[in-house]
């Protein structure tokens, strides 16, 4: 699972992040970022399944925060991508204008 995210993200969600920001900037296709969203989903479904298999597995443990951990990372990175995705639908000014201010998620941690 781990593994799957690292290489989809090549170890660097915020640089993931930023990289589908600027190719939406010099691009404008939206279908592009919602195909990351619908990669990134799937990544979450199959974190949420193996987090089920584990907690019934061992219980509340290292293993349980092990998989949590790869979780929030997953999560988080979908936020982000969703994030320039809502505003792209909005308006790509409103992308450029709040990249510009390194207002979005992932500019800001």
């Amino acid at each position: 699972m781990q593994l799957s995210f690292n290489k989809l993200v090549k170890q660097n969600p915020t640089a993931y992040a930023e990289k589908i920001c600027v190719s939406y900037l010099s691009d404008r296709d939206k279908d592009a970022i919602n195909e990351e969203t619908i990669r990134l989903a799937k990544l979450q479904k199959n974190i949420y399944n193996c987090q089920e298999k584990v907690l019934q597995l061992s219980g509340i443990g290292d293993e349980h925060s092990r998989v949590d951990s790869i979780r929030k990372v997953i999560c988080t990175t979908i936020s982000w991508v969703e994030e320039i995705f809502c505003y792209a639908i909005i308006d790509w000014s409103e992308v450029q204008r709040i990249h510009s201010e390194q207002a979005f998620g992932y500019q800001c941690i």
